[in-house]
């Protein structure tokens, strides 16, 4: 294994252990539990900005994150283009690498078509993403399943 692809991994990891299961938590938190828990929003918001800032100092040191060259890595991060409204704050403003990062993500050619490709989603479509009925809610987050463990109420 090259020390390249050995970096890579090593950040695609950090990525799925810990940056993409927080921005998760705070998502799920901040946009989808029924009720608002301060404890739980401020915890996983905290430990989301810790991670931020990781990332921030690392893409300082590099161009991306396995060193010179587009990997894995800098793919599982993407998503935190459409994450901002969620994260509370602009990257742009807050994590200059980081955007740095994600607009060399969104210039390249395949994002590009991808992305007029999403633009013919209908509207009421995108809309009604972030509005889940009872019914979508218990499948996103297994309330049926929950429920169907005995000893679960």
């Amino acid at each position: 294994m090259t020390r390249a692809r050995s970096v890579a991994l090593q950040w695609l990891t950090w990525q799925v252990a810990g940056l993409g299961p927080m921005s998760g938590q705070v998502g799920h938190f901040v946009r989808y539990a029924p009720e608002r828990i301060p404890y739980a929003i401020e915890r996983y918001t905290k430990e989301l900005n810790r991670l931020m800032h990781v990332l921030e100092n690392r893409l300082g040191e590099v161009e991306y994150l396995a060193g010179n060259e587009f990997s894995i890595a800098d793919i599982a991060v993407w998503p935190l283009r459409w994450a901002q409204s969620t994260l509370g704050y602009e990257l742009q403003e807050a994590f200059l690498n980081t955007s740095r990062l994600l607009n060399t993500i969104a210039a390249r050619p395949a994002v590009q078509r991808g992305h007029t490709a999403e633009k013919a989603i209908p509207d009421e479509y995108m809309q009604r993403r972030a509005q889940l009925s009872p019914a979508e809610w218990s499948n996103m987050f297994g309330e049926k399943l929950h429920r169907a463990v005995p000893g679960n109420r």
